[in-house]
């Protein structure tokens, strides 16, 4: 394999200055560039045409995530390492999500680091240890629909037919004679997808309905 040109990206001096020691010093790695910002990673992208990046997750004023997800649609070759402090699932499906090909905490050894580093050379993908057990339960869940927050998911499914009721003006009476309840259980219905749809009265829970196309089928 070909020597695999690093840029790193973090807007912490010693942690540039320290991690172009450990990757300069590995044969198959040459740093060809440091960065602090979008504007330079963009910049040495285009004058240094790096084979990997080395990404922290969050950089001041500017979000890491972004900048892999930029990386990976215009420099779709170069392969990316979120390397970070930052240990949060919600962090590693974004990261996943944008396209980085690997994902490590900052706590790893050096012999760690660059055994990830040659695994995402070759083409493989990487991801902390302490990390993926979770992330691959979140991405299970995703898939069976357990984490969406979709209004189907907030209310019963009697309670989002009386919120489609609701938006057709109709009353609590009027309601109940839709779908066969008292008045009384349709108030109770009401009260309690107000509270889930975090609304004050029925007038609000009207116009959510309309604005958002909520049909009574």
């Amino acid at each position: 394999m070909d020597k695999q040109k690093v840029l790193l990206v973090d807007d912490h001096e010693v942690v540039r200055v320290g991690l172009g020691l450990i990757i300069g010093n590995h044969p198959l790695f040459e740093v060809v560039g440091y960065a602090k910002n979008l504007q330079e990673t963009l910049q040495a992208m285009e004058a240094k045409s790096p084979d990997i990046v080395v990404l922290d997750i969050r950089l001041q004023g500017e979000n890491g995530i972004d900048i892999c997800k930029q990386l990976r649609t215009v420099y779709p070759k170069t392969k990316v390492l979120i390397l970070t402090s930052f240990g949060d699932d919600e962090l590693v499906m974004q990261a996943i999500m944008a396209g980085a090909n690997g994902y490590l905490l900052k706590e790893v050894g050096n012999d760690e680091l660059l055994q990830g580093l040659e695994r995402i050379a070759e083409g493989g993908s990487l991801l902390d240890p302490l990390t993926t057990a979770r992330v691959l339960n979140m991405m299970k869940d995703m898939a069976e629909g357990k984490k969406s927050d979709t209004l189907r998911d907030k209310l019963s499914e009697q309670e989002y037919k009386i919120l489609a009721l609701l938006g057709e003006g109709k009353t609590n009476n009027e309601i109940g004679e839709v779908l066969n309840l008292s008045p009384k259980t349709v108030k109770n219905y009401v009260s309690n997808l107000l509270s889930k749809l975090e609304l004050n009265n029925r007038a609000e829970a009207a116009v959510f309905a309309v604005k958002n196309n909520i049909k009574h089928l």
